[in-house]
Order: C-alpha cells, then sequence, then structure tokens
C-alpha cells in the first residue's frame, strides 16, 4: 500500500534469506503482513523464499483487521509464535523518537552517526538488563500456561478434539465464500445430492467387499486401515448429504428428479443464501461501527479533558461570549483584572 511501502519490507527479506542456510524457515510479523503474503503470490514476489515464509500480523495492529483475517494471521492463533508480539520496531522507534527534533536540520551523514551511536547504546543496556528481561517473561508465560492448562481442564475436552475443531471452523464456517442466488439453485442441490447418493453405493460396496477379505482371513495390516478410511469418507459424505437435503427441507422420502424444476426449492435456497449475505454484511458493518465508537469515546475524552483545563485556567479572563451554531470553539476576553458576577461562560 501507499502508506506502508511494501517495497521496503520486501527487500529486507530478500537482503535477509541470502545470508541464512537454504533450509531456514522464518516468521515475519508485520503490520500489514496480509496484504504483502497476498502481493507475493500475486505479483510473484520472492519466489525462492515465500515457501519458507509464515507471515502472521503483529499483535496490537491485528485488532484492527477483520476476524477473518485475524484467524489466519494473528500470532496468537499461528504455530510456533508463541507470545511473539512483533512489536520491535515500534519499541526501537519509540526509544528513537527523541532524535527526531534535533537529526531534522543535521546532515546525512551526522544523522546515521547519532542513530547508529544510540543503537549501540540501547544495545548494550539492554543486555546489561537481559536477565531481568528473562525473567519477567518467563513468569508471564508461565502465568499464562497455568491459566490455559486450568481453563483446558475444565472444559473436559481433548487437545486433539479441539484443534480439529478449530481447523474445522476456519475451513467451514469463515473462510468459505458467501453463497449466492442462482437460477438455478434447487436444481444444482439436487444433483449434487444425487452424486453423493452414487458416492455412497459405490463406498459401501468397497467396504463390504474388504470386510469379507477379512472375515475370510485374507486382510493385513494395510486392509483394516483402509477400512477405517472408506468409513471416514462414508461418514462425511454422510454428513453432507444430510446437510443438503435438511437445506431443501425434504422430510420425506420423494422423486429428486421430479423436483429438480421445482420453483420453491429454488426460492428456498436463494432466501437462504441471501441470509447468510445479509447476517455477514451485519457482522462485518458491527466490527466497523465498534471501532468507529471507540475512537469517539477517545477522542470525547480528550475534549472533556481540554474543556476542563480552560475553564480551570484564568476565570477572570473569559468573557460572556455565545458560540454560533455548530461552532465548539470559545473567544477568549481582554483581561480586566475584576470579575463581574453577571460573567459567565455559555457552553
Amino acid at each position: 500500500s501507499a502508506g506502508e511501502r511494501q517495497h521496503y519490507a520486501i527487500a529486507l527479506l530478500d537482503k535477509f534469506f541470502r545470508h541464512v542456510p537454504a533450509t531456514f524457515r522464518a516468521g515475519v510479523l508485520y503490520d500489514i503482513g496480509c496484504q504483502l503474503h497476498r502481493s507475493c503470490y500475486k505479483w510473484d514476489l520472492l519466489p525462492d523464499y515465500r515457501d519458507r515464509i509464515v507471515f502472521t500480523i503483529s499483535v496490537f495492529h491485528a485488532f484492527g483487521h477483520q476476524w477473518l483475517c485475524q484467524i489466519i494471521y494473528h500470532p496468537r492463533k499461528c504455530a510456533c509464535f508463541g507470545l511473539s508480539d512483533g512489536e520491535g520496531c515500534e519499541c526501537l522507534w519509540s526509544a528513537l523518537d527523541h532524535l527526531v527534533a534535533g537529526l531534522r536540520v543535521s546532515g546525512y551523514f551526522q544523522r546515521l552517526y547519532v542513530i547508529n551511536s544510540q543503537i549501540h547504546h540501547l544495545d548494550g543496556l539492554h543486555r546489561r538488563g537481559i536477565a531481568e528481561w528473562l525473567v519477567r517473561k518467563y513468569e508471564a508465560c508461565r502465568s499464562r500456561w497455568i491459566e490455559a492448562q486450568d481453563g483446558l481442564q475444565k472444559c473436559s475436552l481433548t487437545m486433539e478434539f479441539l484443534r480439529d475443531q478449530w481447523e474445522l471452523q476456519k475451513k467451514s464456517a469463515q473462510t468459505k465464500p458467501l453463497r449466492r442466488q442462482v437460477k438455478d439453485a434447487g436444481a444444482r442441490t439436487i444433483d449434487a445430492i444425487l452424486v453423493l447418493q452414487d458416492q455412497l453405493k459405490v463406498l459401501d460396496m468397497n467396504i463390504t467387499k474388504l470386510e469379507k477379505a477379512v472375515m475370510k482371513g485374507q486382510g493385513d495390516t494395510d486392509t483394516m486401515f483402509r477400512i477405517a478410511e472408506l468409513l471416514e469418507e462414508r461418514r462425511r459424505a454422510m454428513t453432507k448429504k444430510h446437510r443438503m437435503e435438511d437445506s431443501l427441507d425434504l422430510r420425506r422420502r420423494q422423486d429428486l428428479q421430479a423436483l429438480r424444476a421445482s420453483r420453491y426449492l429454488t426460492a428456498r435456497l436463494n432466501a437462504l443464501a441471501l441470509k447468510s449475505r445479509i447476517r455477514d454484511r451485519l457482522h462485518q458493518r458491527k466490527f466497523k461501527f465498534a471501532g468507529i465508537e471507540r475512537r469517539f469515546h477517545t477522542e470525547s475524552s480528550g475534549a472533556s479533558l481540554r474543556l476542563d483545563l480552560i475553564l480551570s485556567a484564568e476565570p477572570e479572563s473569559w468573557e460572556c461570549v455565545r458560540p454560533k451554531v455548530g461552532s465548539t470553539r470559545y473567544e477568549r476576553g481582554p483581561s480586566t483584572g475584576t470579575r463581574n458576577p453577571d460573567t459567565r461562560l455559555q457552553v
């Protein structure tokens, strides 16, 4: 983007990977890591290194992104990132901001020298306090680990089940595209149900054949694994078929071929697609308004504080002035040294 200047990040990553082994993998925390990830594949950037990069968003910037983006790029929801926040550059800029005023009028080489000297000074300070920093981070990590373990024990669910549910949520509920309204929605769904029925018949035949082979003593360990895989595939196909039948409201056995041209089923599926899109748009709208409301409260608090400071400073120097309609500015009159009891600040 124009504000973030992605070419700086691309140049830094290219320079970095030239000095590390060919098998080195890196996790990149960036304010717009989602856009940087997309740009790498859209414009074919870093073709030799991008398969070894895991892009995420720095913690304090992640909450400004949509929820669909956070479940993929938030470092707390990605493996191997631990409690890293990705705000190291922000801390460095905060430590160097006192140099801005002086270096603004300095020469190029003097500016580089001062920044380099300041960074070396900060490096020495951090090295002297690295033991304390490690202890503080360790205690924070340990307290969070204990809290997480307590929560897992209370919910009485296994880690494998929770991981499977999270992956299923990412794939099926939040990252799939929204439904669209189509003219032949009913026919398409019925065709998909018919295909699933044929698939279930084939799976049943294969499972029966393998089970007979096992009963005759002709099976081995691979046969048992194959049966387990077919049973799992049959379960997924059956679940998908039932979900489609529920969307069509098929309460009893009906001739699916005769229902392909049903206008009612088409209208029902299109209404369901419209409902899903409206619900998603409302969710996004609420997320957007929540950010606007937070900023409004922050600005209102700042304005109230400024007004309190104005009212508490030199009350004798204010004269009665009625602000214009739609204006929040107040005029200050000449100080007379005496206070008129009838003079008030009208708000």
